[in-house]
């Protein structure tokens, strides 16, 4: 029984052994001959190149390719001694995607990153020309399209000085490098805000992409440098990428992700809706494979700097990059044809971490005369204090005085006092009159009366600003004005706004609707005082020590706030006396 079932098994090893001996004869018999070995050597010696062309499929190697002419004479502006007039000239006339980069089999090699990809993976070893590569792209976008049609954001994870010039074009809305982290967090939030909006825009339109709408925003182009760098550095933040290029195409957003060694970077998920790979010289065989399925890109010479493969899934073409004459100078003349067509500098897409100390506001979020933008209507008595960020971009941060009374809670030293001298002084240039109780260096209090020029029609007429107000609060206090502090917390006419270590003997939300408390580090005490985890949990170290640095309580929302520096100035007052302590009368 065992014998038919182990004999056809047999017959097929002994079948497999005598092919694989007869395949092994003649090599055998040819090396013997002379002859035979003279052929071998000779059609070795030949096929090289026509290796390399066969795997190419077709494509000759970069070194074969003319070189190319200058970036400025590919873009029609080498004739021109003041190039942004003719960079006016393109933007007016027909703006498009499609650039000029470099030198190919057809003299001039283009790339249309929406046709072509919409998103393009870049890949290059040290010295191949990959960041002159993103240079040439990025310039040669900008001088063929206006910043109301293309928007670049640059992120670079190698120091910052891949992209140093480019962002300073009028197209750029945001550059960050990873040496500051917290920065390149912004950045990505901001893409993710911004792939939000376009997603409603398309939606409120009922259109099915971006080109469809009436006044479609400006495409985005995010350039990515050691792309390799977000999965180690940021892989929480990894996530926002993939949805772009899972939904850019529709709405104008491309992503040119820039590494040196592609292998196992990009995600399988990512990798199926990149199709435009773009190989410089690599020094690996499958590094090429990866990118262009084809191992011609080992085989560039290192003496053809920017020379390079690209391959769009069908066609595998073979092309050298370009380089500017002066790229500063071209930089130039492209922001000068900004400033021609606009005067209105494009709005970044983010901004930075609040910053560690505030002497002006921001140009953007002040009024034209330089000064913290102040509103003022009916029944509402708007003050600014500072830039307020919600996680991504900042705001001027404002308070309404007439929503209720405002407890200021933080340490030592940490702007309690000058917070206070800002409200006064704000609260008087809108017609609000100030009373403060201030303490002397031997524990007592005095009264200073503040009378304001104007009187607009407001909810509140009198700002009542109590310094050191714990014992105020005390309910077995003996301060003679603690009692006057009970009663203008119940006030419907004046807002008293208050300045203390803790919220011990204070009332919230009755007696402070609204408060800004300056964090201490202490995560139990901070929750205490109100401050929600989640704002907690965005703040760091340097925030904690950072005078000035506080979260304003408003009802729901809290928000990280840094308050201007104010410059105490020499307020008049009716008298340095206290004679008179009776709420509502002159001293």
């Amino acid at each position: 029984m065992f014998v038919p079932i182990a004999l056809p098994g047999l017959i097929g090893c002994l079948a497999s052994a005598a092919l694989a001996l007869g395949s092994d004869a003649e090599p055998r018999r040819g090396v013997n001959t002379p002859a035979n070995a003279s052929d071998t050597a000779t059609e070795t010696h030949g096929s090289s190149a026509a290796a390399a062309q066969a795997l190419g499929r077709g494509a000759p190697p970069p070194s074969e390719l003319d070189a190319p002419a200058p970036l400025e004479t590919l873009l029609g502006l080498d004739h021109d001694p003041m190039p942004w007039r003719t960079i006016v000239r393109a933007w007016l006339d027909s703006p498009h995607l499609d650039v000029p980069i470099g030198a190919g089999t057809a003299k001039v090699f283009t790339l249309d990153i929406a046709k072509q990809g919409p998103h393009a993976l870049v890949a290059g070893t040290t010295g191949s020309g990959k960041s002159v590569a993103l240079l040439v792209w990025c310039l040669a976008l900008a001088a063929r399209n206006p910043p109301t049609r293309v928007n670049f954001i640059f992120m670079d994870f190698k120091g910052g000085a891949t992209f140093q010039g480019l962002a300073d074009l009028p197209h750029c809305v945001g550059n960050v490098c990873d040496l500051d982290l917290s920065h390149a967090t912004r950045a990505l939030l901001a893409l993710e805000r911004e792939l939000r909006r376009r997603e409603q825009l398309i939606a409120a339109q009922g259109c099915s992409n971006l080109a469809e709408l009436d006044d479609p925003p400006p495409a985005l182009v995010i350039v990515i440098d050691e792309f390799h760098a977000i999965r180690s550095l940021l892989p929480d933040y990894l996530e926002r990428l993939t949805r772009v290029t899972s939904l850019g195409r529709s709405l104008g957003m491309h992503l040119i992700a820039c590494t040196q060694n592609p292998l196992g970077q990009v995600s399988a998920e990512m990798k199926a809706n990149i199709r435009l790979h773009l190989c410089l010289r690599v020094n690996d065989v499958m590094q090429s494979q990866e990118l262009l399925d084809s191992p011609v890109a080992q085989s560039i010479s290192p003496s053809c700097p920017g020379g390079a493969y690209m391959y769009d899934g069908e066609v595998l073409q073979s092309w050298r990059c370009a380089t500017p004459t002066d790229a500063k100078r071209l930089i130039r003349h492209i922001t000068t044809a900004g400033l021609f067509m606009s005067r209105t500098p494009t709005a970044a897409l983010f901004t930075p971490p609040l910053p560690a100390t505030l002497e002006r506001m921001p140009s953007n979020l002040t009024a034209d005369n330089g000064d913290a933008s102040i509103e003022t209507a009916d029944h509402t008595a708007r003050v600014v204090i500072g830039i307020e960020d919600d996680g991504v971009v900042w705001h001027p941060a404002s308070i309404d005085l007439s929503a209720g009374n405002i407890a200021i809670i933080g340490r030592p030293r940490c702007g309690k006092s000058e917070l206070l001298d800002m409200l006064c002084t704000q609260s008087l240039s809108i017609g609000i009159n100030v009373t403060r109780w201030t303490m002397h260096a031997d524990g007592t209090r005095f009264e200073q009366r503040f009378t304001a020029q104007t009187s607009p029609n407001m909810a509140i007429s009198e700002l009542v600003v109590a310094d050191d107000a714990d014992g105020l609060a005390d309910p077995l206090s003996r301060d003679p004005y603690a009692e006057r502090f009970r009663q203008a917390l119940l006030s419907s006419d004046a807002t008293v706004v208050f300045a203390a270590a803790s919220l011990r003997h204070i009332s919230v939300p009755q007696d402070a609707p609204i408060r800004v408390v300056f964090p201490t580090g202490d995560r139990m005490h901070d929750l205490a005082l109100g401050i929600p985890a989640t704002v907690l949990a965005s703040m760091q170290q340097h925030d904690f020590t950072t005078a000035g640095r506080a979260v304003v309580l408003d009802g729901p929302k809290a928000r990280p706030v840094q308050c201007l520096r104010y410059r105490v100035e020499c307020l008049r007052y009716q008298s340095p006396h206290d004679d008179d302590i009776s709420l509502g009368q002159t001293s």
